[in-house]
């Protein structure tokens, strides 16, 4: 069986690899039987509750491009559970490794860091006598609505900062405003003080 080895990437260089971009309109990887590894996981009783596996990944342009190892068990429907598989795998390629756990993409590294949180989407295409399917990557719904949150955020920073001005423009109009009613007030009190001067003088003479 053929191995492919990825080293370590350190995190910080991590971030200078270039993404890995998908072909649209067709699959990213194809794995196969052919060239692969597999056996049975049996119970004492010899029937079969799981595998364990080992196959070739080609692209779509069929490049091999690394190798698929895993393993699964099937849990049979009991009177409070219903049949299920679990499968576990990851995916050696050149320029980063894929963790899958069932179709959620529980790891990735390198080239397909992106896709952490995302989802793999597999399609059986053969069963005999070569087991073939075709996988296709999606990326994590958290990538736009981390965008979406990240304009909600800008959007209501600046509609704070709007409200603030505003806040202080109608505080400068109010002291404004105050003022000049103290000068209306003090105004109306210098013009009646002559006046009120003038009628006691005439009640004097009169």
């Amino acid at each position: 069986a053929d191995i492919t080895l990825t080293a370590a990437v350190d995190a910080d260089d991590e971030e200078e690899i270039e993404l890995y971009t998908p072909t649209e309109g067709t699959y990213d990887f194809k794995i196969t039987s052919d060239g692969g590894y597999y056996a049975a996981i049996n119970n004492p009783e010899g029937g079969q509750i799981g595998e364990r596996f080992q196959n070739p990944v080609f692209s779509s342009t069929g490049e091999r491009v690394g190798t698929n190892q895993g393993y699964g068990f099937n849990f049979p429907l009991v009177e409070y559970t219903r049949a299920i598989a679990q499968g576990n795998r990851i995916f050696y390629l050149d320029g980063g490794t894929l963790n899958v756990f069932n179709g959620i993409i529980a790891g990735a590294t390198g080239k397909y860091r992106a896709y952490k949180g995302g989802r793999f989407s597999e399609k059986i295409v053969s069963y005999n006598p070569v087991f073939e399917s075709e996988i296709t990557l999606v990326l994590p719904a958290s990538n736009s609505k981390s965008d979406s949150n990240d304009q909600a955020k800008e959007k209501s920073d600046k509609g704070g900062s709007e409200e603030t001005d505003s806040s202080i423009e109608e505080d400068e109009m109010i002291k404004d405003e105050g003022v000049g009613e103290d000068k209306a007030s003090s105004s109306r009190i210098f013009v009646l003080s002559p006046m009120i001067g003038l009628v006691l003088a005439l009640l004097c003479f009169a």
